[in-house]
């Protein structure tokens, strides 16, 4: 028989010690007694937890209470250990009996164990979570049982479903806290919107109120005499037991559980039992009608009177029930309505209640107007007004009389009052609108009448006489006649006012007529013209009739003195010398000047104005029209006048523009009016230069050469001579060239300006050019804040150079401008008068772009980076992203520092390193690279210090396994999902990076050949572990040992000397090389396996998989062993051990020869069946321990 079986470690012999106390302390109960009560308490030694009070860390099994029969739990685990000892220092009562405390106490042991199942695991759940609550801190929980129950992922899993569960206790109804209105007599269905309300049962609610809760729905209805009150819901949750404290004098405090205040949700409940009702009057045309009287009849028969105003009144408070409404008093002048109405009050309603008036009649009457003529005939078409009150400000009838001149209005109401004001708002043409306003009292069925007369209007003609200017004209006659012949006529003489007036009635003179003037006062003519009117009662006939004066004419003739050539634009004023009228006049083409339509009455002649070229003539002539009669137009009168021609000189002075000196040399040329060359000056020496007498007229004095050091500014000017011996001077002046420079610098990118940018001027020679009045530094040109800067000295004609010798700060040095100053130079004129020339130069930013990178070139966010100028002040903070960061205006040939205050997670902080900044507006690259961070683990052979490879862990934080990307060679870098456990190399390391600073565990999972590490080990990866000193952990391992060991079967004596071989499954047999004592796998070695003197052979390093163990040639005298399959696996964490028994052959005993075969075959079945049972009970415990 062959038996299979594994040796233990330490910890294996500890835990069955564990397994085997807790299964016999399990079935002990420690009686505590104080004050006649028991407390028993169950220890569970292979669940353990460790913990802080306030008086230190504690650590102990967990136990399980009951007192007097009834399960309690702990709430001071620090005053007494499991062994009984007292701690010192018992918690104060006050920190964890106070209401709050014991209730939340109560619900975590009521839904965490009473409604469970109440397992073990349950009473140590809540035990812990007990004294989490009264604060114990760092909480650790050891489960020695192997099951992996007791473990804090359990725990916190629990919490959190007996948290959940608390706090859906907790929760109250939607409408908790909220006061609605309830109406008798009808139901109201209150909907709970968060779903709580089946774990609720009503408590209580107010008198009269019916309260019933159904699913999520509370119906609620109340009678005709219900009270107003609250309805109180509480939670349905069966309660364990009575409160209670215990505590033993020097002893624990238990708790038992309970839940001293249930959870409630309260409902305010307005119940309303009134109603009322709105009631109002009004007019069977709709409108409102107050001041009728109603009685309103209660159910109990009490009745109350009620006036109603025309806008309604509104009843209310009244107990519902049905009322009786009628009307005992009508408004004034309408009938009572003796209807009597039911109304029936409902609780919490308004009735409305609309009574129309319909059987009120009105007094009415009727008024008849009469409208006759002065001579007694009637009036048709008058229109007439009629209102209650005077200035009609309503309007109650209105109508126009009919052919018999009467309008009769019926129908009018007496109700407001009999009296009504008439008036007449039109009358036909030609009567005279009676403006009066009569009164009448009206009368019931009866018709009153009131008459109006009218008179009929006269006829007027009204003459209107006036001159051309509308100024009237009194003392005019003019004839009127019914005839064109005039042959019997009326006059009419205009009076001071111009105007003349006939008028009258009588029919006669109604009709045609002509009108004539017959004469006129001096100095006006005659009007002969027949006018016709048409005269008609009540209109009148208008006639204006305009007359014109008699007119003077004068007649004046302009000649020269010399030639008597006519003269033009020679302008003279005529002056009336009888009034302020005056008239001016200029001679045409021929020296004439004609005036018509003047004044009668004496002139004075002056002459204004001379013909251009000539002397004004000073004297005063006299000229008299005279009126001669009024049919006489025109009266003429003519003169005759001459004049002389105007000569005058011109001199040009020419001066230099600034200081005045005289420049000689300067040529000019005279033009006259049709540009022929009158004179040509040369200035001399002291700048000046006169012409010979020129005749009256324009001259453009034109400019026509300079010296070549003045600006080449062509001048000409329009010169006049108009005085005669007048001498024009012209003043002409040159501006040497002689230019300031004005500089403004921008920003390239923005156009903002830039200050400090320092320049100077070269040359054509290259030489620096003063540009400043400044002794200390006269060649410097700096911006200013603007971005200008400016010369204050001027520079000459010549081509320079400006050329940057500092750039602004943060920016690149621009490249040098050529220009040239000479005549054609571009500039402006300052107000000062000096000119300059404006030059733009821009620069460009500096421009560094940060890349954060790995080792790779890969961009890396999520590093935090500084940079710092030369002084230690940093100018820029960042995360690095996927981007490049990019830095602009850095000071050009400046060192910065690029500093990282933490790299992304994985990476160790790289070193601070500098750069310069290159004076180039091309973007500059300045890369920060990372290396990942790297953990090793190292693997090797214990006994030899030999690497292993193919040693298999896995990496974990916080007990997840992390994921990893297999890089080649051992290395694996943190991301990706193509493998979750790492291996070694052949150099017997596995380099892990990329991984975040952390606390990570290492978990061996499989070691070919090896035993199998039972314990993990610890990594606490700093952000400095790189490549240059990464984290190195030093892992050994034993080989795995395979022994076998030859026994007798009877004797269990070793046996020495037996060969062996080892083969695969379905494979080859195995070739082995011996050292020591040991066997290694060796390709050149030797199949043959022999057991020592000790009755054993070893072997080490076997590689996983399914082998054979053959007994190649039994013992002497013994029966041959069966083969024994044997497996290794990779995750061996104990060497294998083979026990292979052989059987002697027995010797014969006397007897019968039949029994030896029997006894033979009885030896080998036995011998075979204690090896098939060695082999079962080996795979037994391999399935067992896997």
């Amino acid at each position: 028989m062959t038996k299979h079986k594994r040796s233990t470690g330490r910890q294996s012999v500890q835990m069955i010690i564990a397994m085997l106390l807790a299964a016999v302390l399990s079935l002990q109960l420690h009686p505590v007694r104080a004050e006649a009560a028991v407390l028993q308490q169950d220890i569970y030694p292979e669940w353990r937890f460790s913990l802080t009070s306030h008086v230190g860390d504690v650590s102990q099994p967990i136990s399980r209470l009951r007192l007097d029969g009834r399960e309690v739990f702990c709430v001071q685990v620090d005053q007494m250990n499991a062994d009984g000892e007292i701690y010192p220092d018992p918690i104060p009562a006050s920190e964890v009996y106070n209401p709050e405390m014991l209730n939340r106490l109560g619900l975590i042991t009521l839904f965490g164990f009473e409604l469970t199942g109440r397992t073990k695991l349950d009473v140590a759940f809540t035990k812990l979570f007990v004294y989490e609550t009264i604060g114990y801190t760092n909480l650790e929980l050891i489960d020695y049982s192997g099951a992996n129950a007791f473990t804090m992922s359990a725990y916190e899993a629990y919490k959190a479903r007996i948290e959940s569960q608390i706090q859906a206790y907790m929760s109250r109804t939607s409408f908790h806290g909220q006061t609605i209105r309830l109406t008798a007599g009808q139901p109201l269905d209150v909907i709970d919107e968060y779903g709580v309300l089946q774990e609720y049962h009503v408590l209580s609610a107010p008198s009269g109120v019916s309260a019933t809760a159904a699913g999520s729905t509370l119906t609620l209805t109340a009678a005709a005499d219900a009270e107003s009150g609250q309805v109180v819901l509480q939670r349905s949750v069966a309660e364990q037991g009575t409160s209670l404290l215990y505590q033993p004098p020097g002893r624990q405090a238990v708790i038992e559980s309970k839940i001293d205040a249930p959870r409630q949700s309260v409902l305010s409940l307005s119940v309303v039992t009134t109603g009322g009702f709105t009631l109002a009057k009004q007019k069977a045309d709709g409108s409102p009608l107050g001041g009728a009287v109603f009685r309103l009849t209660a159910p109990d028969g009490t009745g109350q009177d009620l006036t109603v105003p025309s806008e309604g009144v509104s009843i209310d408070q009244l107990p519902a029930g049905e009322y009786l409404l009628e009307e005992i008093e009508a408004p004034p002048g309408y009938r009572l309505d003796s209807t009597i109405r039911t109304i029936t009050v409902r609780a919490g309603e308004m009735s409305d209640v609309n009574v129309i008036a319909v059987t009120n009649e009105e007094e009415q009457g009727t008024l008849c107007i009469v409208k006759k003529s002065a001579d007694g005939g009637t009036i048709a078409g008058a229109r007439f007004e009629i209102s209650r009150t005077e200035d009609f400000a309503i309007i109650a009838a209105s109508g126009e009389t009919a052919a018999d001149g009467t309008l009769v209005l019926d129908g009018l109401s007496l109700a407001g009052g009999d009296s009504y004001f008439i008036r007449e708002t039109h009358v036909p043409h030609p009567y005279v609108l009676d403006t009066t306003v009569r009164s009448v009292q009206l009368k019931d069925s009866e018709t009153v009448e009131c008459l109006f007369e009218n008179d009929i209007m006269p006829w007027r003609f009204e003459l209107k006489k006036t001159d051309e200017e509308g100024s009237p004209i009194p003392g005019a006659v003019f004839l009127l006649s019914q005839s064109e012949d005039f042959a019997d006529t009326r006059t009419l003489t205009t009076d001071a006012e111009g105007q003349a007036m006939l008028s009258g009635t009588d029919a006669a003179d109604q009709g045609g007529w002509f009108v004539r003037e017959e004469s006129v006062p001096a100095p006006f003519l005659l009007d002969q013209t027949v006018h016709a009117v048409e005269l008609a009662c009540g209109e009148t006939a208008s006639l204006n009739v305009k007359n014109d004066m008699a007119a003077g004419s004068i007649a004046l003739h302009k000649s020269d003195q010399e030639t008597g050539v006519p003269l033009s634009g020679a302008r003279y004023r005529m002056a009336h010398t009888e009034s302020d009228f005056a008239v001016a006049a200029e001679t045409d083409e021929t020296g004439a000047i004609v005036l018509e339509n003047l004044p009668l009455g004496n002139y004075e002649v002056t002459e204004i104005e001379a013909p251009e070229g000539y002397v004004p003539d000073d004297a005063v002539h006299r000229v008299s029209l005279t009126y001669r009669d009024q049919l006489t137009p025109v009266v003429e009168v003519r003169k005759e006048f001459v004049n002389r021609r105007i000569l005058g000189q011109i001199r040009i002075e020419k001066r230099e523009a600034g200081n005045g000196q005289p420049i000689a040399g300067a040529a000019f040329i005279i033009l006259d009016e049709d540009g022929v060359e009158a004179a040509r000056l040369v200035t001399g020496t002291d700048g000046s230069a006169e012409s010979e007498a020129l005749p009256y007229g324009r001259y453009l004095v034109r400019e026509i050469d300079r010296p070549a050091a003045f600006y080449d500014d062509p001048f000409e000017t329009e010169v006049r001579v108009e005085k005669d011996g007048e001498l024009i001077t012209v003043d002409v002046t040159n501006e040497r060239i002689l230019i300031q420079l004005q500089v403004r610098k921008t920003c390239a990118e923005s156009d903002q300006p830039l200050a400090g940018a320092r320049f100077e001027i070269l040359d054509a020679a290259g030489e620096r050019v003063p540009v400043r009045d400044d002794a200390v530094d006269p060649y410097a040109l700096v911006t200013d804040n603007t971005g200008r800067a400016w010369t204050d000295l001027t520079l000459g004609i010549g081509v320079y150079r400006l050329v940057e010798i500092v750039p602004p700060p943060g920016y690149a040095t621009s490249q040098p401008q050529t220009f040239e100053i000479g005549r054609d130079t571009e500039h402006v004129v300052l107000e000062s008068g000096g000119r300059l020339l404006e030059t733009n130069a821009t620069n460009a930013p500096t421009v560094i772009d940060i890349l954060k990178t790995d080792e790779l070139g890969r961009v890396l966010p999520g590093a935090l980076l500084t940079v710092e100028n030369e002084s230690g002040q940093v100018v820029a903070i960042w995360h690095s992203g996927l981007t490049a960061r990019r830095l602009t205006r850095l000071t050009a040939g400046e060192t910065y520092t690029v500093r990282e205050l933490s790299a992304p997670a994985g990476f160790v902080i790289a070193r601070p390193f500098d750069f310069i900044v290159a004076d180039t507006s091309a973007v500059q690259v300045v890369t920060c690279k990372n290396e990942p961070t790297e953990m090793i683990i190292d693997k090797r052979d214990r006994a030899t210090g030999e690497p292993l490879a193919g040693m298999v862990f896995e990496i974990r934080l916080d007990g997840e396994p992390l994921s990893f990307r297999d890089a080649g060679g051992g290395v694996y870098r943190m991301g990706g999902s193509e493998c979750r456990q790492v291996t070694t190399g052949e150099d017997g390391l596995a380099r892990i990076q990329g991984l975040p600073a952390g606390l990570y565990e290492i978990v061996e999972t499989a070691a070919p050949g090896f035993r199998l590490a039972d314990d993990a080990r610890f990594a606490d990866l700093k952000g400095e572990h790189g490549a240059d000193s990464p984290y190195r952990l030093e892992w050994f391992n034993d080989a795995l040992r395979i022994s076998v060991i030859k026994i007798d079967a009877d004797t269990n004596v070793r046996l020495s000397g037996v060969h062996f071989t080892i083969e695969r499954e379905g494979g080859d047999v195995l070739t082995f090389r011996e050292e020591d004592g040991i066997c290694r796998a060796a390709s050149d070695g030797s199949p043959d396996l022999v057991t020592d003197e000790t009755g054993r052979f070893t072997i080490l390093g076997l590689p996983p998989g399914h082998y054979i163990c053959r007994e190649a040639e039994p013992p002497v005298g013994y029966f041959e062993a069966e083969p024994v399959t044997f497996t290794v696996t990779d995750r061996e964490t104990a060497d294998i051990e083979l026990q292979i028994t052989n059987k002697q052959v027995p010797l014969p005993v006397t007897g019968d020869a039949k029994t030896w075969p029997l006894v033979g075959t009885l030896l080998v079945l036995n011998g075979a069946g204690i090896i098939s049972i060695r082999v079962l009970l080996r795979d037994w415990r391999q399935r067992r321990r896997r």
